[in-house]
């Protein structure tokens, strides 16, 4: 069973990754690795057809908050203030999850 693509349709706010936008990142040291199975992900029929019910941004806020992510361990807190100075950060669409390195 093979993953819906998420829909790029779907109204979205201007990403804040631009020249002079400030930010705070944290270390966040994350969990062993959930089970895998067919396509790196677990992916149930549930699952499948929570996703293809998004159809708002209410709705994707939804679902994220009813399976936030997994705790990490946070025992030593490291923050770092980071200002964009450079070209801007070129982030993609159609993706369930998008990690940004900096």
């Amino acid at each position: 069973m093979l993953m819906d693509i998420p829909s790029t349709s779907l109204p979205k706010p201007e990403p804040p990754y631009v020249k002079g936008s400030q930010f705070t990142v944290h270390l966040h040291r994350p969990p062993p690795p959930t089970p895998i199975i067919r396509n790196n992900c677990i992916n149930t029929t549930t699952d499948i057809e929570e996703r293809r019910g998004i159809d708002s941004i209410d709705k994707a806020l939804e679902r994220c908050n009813r399976h936030p992510p997994l705790p990490g361990n946070l025992e030593k807190p490291c923050y770092v203030r980071l200002e964009l100075i450079g070209p801007v950060v070129q982030v993609g669409d159609g993706r369930n999850a998008q990690v940004v390195i900096v």
